[in-house]
């Protein structure tokens, strides 16, 4: 199980590359909600790196779920 360095503002988090993103960083960093994709409130920007997301590739400054979403890189 691969690891990788997730940033958010100021705070990097270590986050298993086969869990979700969302189980890598603490509820006060970003809004949860349903965890299933569907209700949107965790959207986020990719600012960097390699993140998938329905297995499809997230291009760097698209919004994707991280409730969803896997990371391939820092």
């Amino acid at each position: 199980m691969p690891m990788v360095n997730i940033r958010t503002q100021e705070h990097i988090y270590i986050a298993d590359s086969e869990q979700p993103l969302i189980d890598a960083v603490p509820d006060s960093a970003v809004m949860k909600g349903c965890l299933k994709g569907v209700c949107r409130v965790c959207r986020c920007k990719l600012k960097g790196g390699v993140v998938y997301e329905s297995g499809n590739q997230v291009a760097v400054g698209q919004e994707f779920l991280p409730c969803i979403s896997y990371a391939h890189s820092d």
